[in-house]
């Protein structure tokens, strides 16, 4: 008898939990509509809403909502319901999607105590590898030898604090297109028609350097950007939330440059740098549009090995840069 009692006693209290989790989200549901949150500049970005007011992210995954995709404001429902839910390792919704989650809990006053616990090894081993404090926008010079590139490249650089002089080995945010490398003739055809997906990607900074300035002979130049910590580190959950996410490349319109300025824009509401560049987004038009807004807080050059040899032929002569360069191109 006494076990069943106990039983009983967990079962009502289980059930009164869930009760209190339900009459919660309801109510914080009914807030967000009083406050309009869903048609929020910030939700309608994070949520990538085309003209039409729907989404244009076409993995399911994205949503919480199984209309999601066409009715961002079920989306915005299901997402602060799920917010009350209790999860497994991994599987909450601050897990999956911290940066809109986060949002959510600022704007809706949420108590931390309301919510159940969120366990989430997987994001915090990723964000705490980069530890983002601050952001730089790169952009790499043209590259005649990939039509892609043709007007240079973007990319952004998250440094942690006190990191100045090791930043090479920082991690860069890309976004590029994926190419099947069987491609060649059609290869510029299908990037400016749309016909590759682009996708967000992280890895160590100093890959890119020696991909650009040493192998490609691209010089780097580099704008410290004048973001917060908080508005780099909500830029970084959502690289998180967009892992699987790809949209169609377009070599000239939507492409790198388009998509961090798109970042820029999502972290600081009152931009809209992406509405000056509907029909091409050239990297170099771009730097001058972020700068324009006062974001770039300092500039550094990174020449490429190429032009560094060129420089030392015009101060030391041809022989001696003929002799250089013989020797950095050489087998091992």
């Amino acid at each position: 008898m006494k076990s069943i009692a106990l039983f009983c006693a967990f079962a009502v209290s289980s059930l009164t939990a869930a009760d209190g989790s339900a009459a919660s989200s309801a109510a914080y549901v009914q807030k967000a509509g009083q406050l309009q949150l869903a048609s929020a500049v910030t939700w309608q970005r994070l949520m990538y809403a085309g003209a039409a007011g729907q989404s244009e992210v076409g993995y399911s995954g994205y949503f919480m909502a199984p209309e999601g995709r066409q009715n961002l404001q079920k989306e915005l429902n299901a997402n602060i319901q799920a917010l009350f839910q209790a999860a497994e390792a991994d599987q909450s919704v601050r897990c999956r999607f911290p940066a809109r989650s986060q949002w959510l809990i600022e704007q809706l006053q949420i108590p931390p105590q309301l919510l159940p616990q969120a366990d989430c090894p997987e994001l915090d081993s990723w964000f705490g590898k980069i530890k983002p404090y601050k952001a730089t926008l790169i952009y790499a010079t043209d590259f005649m030898g990939n039509p892609s590139s043709m007007f240079g490249h973007t990319l952004l650089r998250i440094d942690p604090k006190d990191q100045q002089q090791l930043n090479l080995v920082s991690y860069a945010i890309n976004y590029a297109a994926t190419a099947a490398s069987a491609d060649s003739w059609s290869f510029a055809w299908k990037g400016l028609t749309g016909q590759y997906p682009g996708e967000y990607s992280l890895m160590p900074y100093y890959r890119k350097v020696k991909e650009y300035g040493d192998f490609e002979s691209r010089d780097l130049w580099e704008y410290e950007l004048n973001l917060t910590e908080a508005e780099t580190r909500f830029l970084v959950q959502h690289i998180w939330e967009m892992r699987q996410v790809t949209f169609p490349y377009y070599f000239v319109s939507d492409n790198c440059a388009y998509r961090l300025l798109g970042l820029l824009d999502l972290v600081r509401p009152e931009l809209n740098l992406t509405a000056q560049f509907n029909t091409a987004s050239i990297p170099i038009e771009t730097i001058k549009a972020a700068a324009q807004q006062g974001l770039a807080a300092k500039t550094v050059y990174r020449p490429a090995l190429e032009t560094q040899l060129l420089a030392q032929a015009k101060q030391h002569g041809n022989l001696l840069a003929k002799s250089a360069h013989q020797l950095a191109f050489s087998e091992p």
